[in-house]
């Protein structure tokens, strides 16, 4: 070749029975990558490729997850924590206001810092381009805030109901998780 690389040339069989016929090896390794990728691509979107057993493993785990949530649904479980857990979960939550609180006061001083430079056009957009995503930043932060102050609620009330329900036997508990009057 022109640039110093030699290319073999092997003979092979001819298909047809018609003697020897010269092969690229690049062509021949391109040919078998795409080969093992078009089989690859068709195992993967065909669940019932007999290369794979008949099972496509992603489809598996998505109907054993789809399965054990609809059993968990089915047999009321829900979420349990010890109370040690719940004041775990609202100490975290006391941490992660407080941060969220400082994060949104610098959002905000960023965002009311944001003036034009110049009062050419391009220094005015990029000033109110900047502008309008330090509004969004405080706009997601207040929604974190809200979130967590949900959580932090709900949280309170778990621990509320728990408490004010410690002492009740396994029956009391059984007709609460029910819905019903302990």
């Amino acid at each position: 070749m022109a640039d110093g690389t030699a290319t073999s040339v092997e003979p092979t069989s001819d298909p047809t029975g018609g003697g020897q016929t010269p092969h690229d090896p690049m062509l021949v390794a391109q040919i078998r990558a795409e080969t093992a990728q078009a089989r690859a691509t068709t195992q993967a979107s065909d669940p019932e490729d007999p290369g794979t057993g008949g099972i496509n493993p992603r489809t598996a785990t998505a109907k054993t997850r789809n399965a054990q949530a609809a059993t968990a649904a089915a047999a009321g479980a829900g979420f349990e924590f010890t109370p040690e857990e719940v004041d775990l979960q609202l100490k975290h939550c006391r941490d992660q206001l407080n941060d969220l609180n400082l994060d949104l006061r610098s959002a905000e001083y960023a965002k009311e810092a944001v003036h034009e430079p110049a009062p050419d056009a391009a220094s005015v957009a990029q000033a109110n381009a900047v502008r309008n995503m330090l509004e969004n930043t405080v706009d997601v932060i207040k929604a974190d805030i809200a979130y967590i102050t949900n959580w932090r609620n709900k949280l309170n009330a778990a621990k509320q109901h728990y408490m004010a329900n410690e002492d009740l036997s396994e029956q009391q508990w059984t007709r609460l998780s029910q819905g019903l009057e302990a």
